[in-house]
């Protein structure tokens, strides 16, 4: 149950797990056993500009006891349950832009390569002021607090927006960037070539540029910040395959993953106002996502056998996971049946020009399948969850 001020600030709408601050390794580039976890939850209504709440690992991983194989008592995350215990935020962290919609997304990952987590938290109801003094209106920024030993909102926080540090591109009104993010090792950066996956990069999606055409941008990890500007990409340009049209929302979903152990991360972004929706793969490489060897699905094809209608919104949201030992391509359409909606399923392979395609075609999984009984108006797959970014084991607590 929401209470006080929770009620109203759509606390929720994002979700973060990381370890900030607190590691108890001798080495900073050791996997963290035992470190302590924290969790971060957005709330982009808090205190009319959003915030983001952190607490420490009791406060959501207690419970009252365990017996065999039964579950009870009451999990606590945040105030009240289990018998009028309180467990108060250790801080909240909040930007600086009016209206903001700060904590609308969120990401963690180590962007630093310090073997701190960072946090990164997308507002992109951030109205920004132009060269000129005109105000823009929801064109939307990003915060990335570093983690370390002084804790998570101390130890620094660079403030993206685009066209920052030399970046290409310009704050419009509208364009929310920051909208939707997502982390990977798209390149393979690490401080230490016997661990992987220690420099993440950050991926910036923002569905609503140039008229909802959209496009992301990368920005990559380095030992001494984030602003390492990577590319932007759009469907039809460096290289990339197709074309880019108004009303595609290229970018209005993002998931990195790991096909294979290559080293490299590779990008899966969605564009669901394309026609019925379409998902574009890039790999990853040394030089960042390799736009030349992008692939897209979209549905009525072999790889993906369901009829492609307008609407469907094939890719309004992407994650990844392993299925029957092959990893897999999460793929929402939530506007599938009349807006009953459905979850695709594309086991992937890497052609010989090292290009990800399907391996065989798509599984679709809808509501019924979950035993969920068939309504209008469900939307299912609207949201799907995104791998976590440190594959850290999970912490233990007093």
């Amino acid at each position: 149950m929401l209470s006080g001020d929770e009620l109203g600030t759509n606390y929720g709408a994002s979700l973060g797990v990381g370890v900030f601050e607190r590691t108890n390794v001798s080495s900073a580039h050791l996997w963290r056993q035992r470190s302590s976890e924290f969790l971060a939850i957005g709330a982009p209504l808090w205190n009319g500009s959003g915030g983001v709440h952190i607490y420490t690992g009791s406060a959501y991983r207690l419970w009252d006891f365990w017996s065999g194989e039964e579950l009870s008592g009451t999990r606590i995350c945040d105030r009240g349950g289990g018998g009028g215990a309180l467990f108060p935020r250790l801080r909240t962290l909040a930007g600086g832009f009016a209206s903001e919609e700060f904590g609308r997304s969120m990401v963690v990952g180590d962007f630093s390569c310090d073997g701190y987590d960072d946090l990164a938290v997308g507002a992109p109801g951030a109205d920004l002021v132009a060269g000129n003094g005109q105000l823009l209106e929801d064109a939307g920024a990003v915060y990335v607090f570093r983690g370390g030993p002084l804790g998570i909102g101390v130890e620094g926080t660079i403030v993206l927006t685009q066209g920052a540090f030399g970046s290409e591109g310009t704050p419009e009104s509208g364009d929310r960037f920051g909208e939707v993010l997502t982390v990977g090792n798209f390149n393979g950066r690490r401080v230490d070539a016997s661990v992987p996956w220690s420099c993440w990069d950050l991926a910036v999606g923002t569905p609503n540029e140039d008229d909802d055409r959209g496009e992301v941008q990368i920005f990559y990890g380095d030992p001494g910040n984030l602003v390492i500007i990577g590319p932007i990409l759009r469907p039809g340009e460096d290289g990339m395959p197709g074309a880019r049209a108004a009303g595609d929302r290229f970018g209005a979903a993002l998931v990195g993953f790991a096909f294979d152990e290559d080293g490299f991360h590779d990008l899966a972004i969605g564009a669901p106002g394309d026609g019925g929706g379409r998902v574009h793969a890039i790999p990853g490489s040394s030089t960042g996502p390799m736009t030349s060897q992008a692939n897209s699905f979209k549905q009525q094809t072999l790889q993906v056998p369901d009829d492609d209608d307008p609407g469907d919104r094939f890719g309004q949201s992407v994650g990844a996971m392993n299925v029957e030992s092959d990893e897999a391509l999460v793929i929402g359409v939530p506007g599938e049946d009349m807006n009953q909606g459905a979850v695709m399923l594309v086991k992937l392979d890497r052609h010989a020009d090292g290009t990800l395609i399907a391996s065989e075609p798509a599984t679709i999984v809808r509501a019924s399948d979950v035993g969920l009984p068939p309504m209008a108006d469900l939307h299912w797959g609207e949201v799907l969850a995104s791998p976590r970014a440190f594959p850290t084991n999970p912490a233990e607590f007093p």
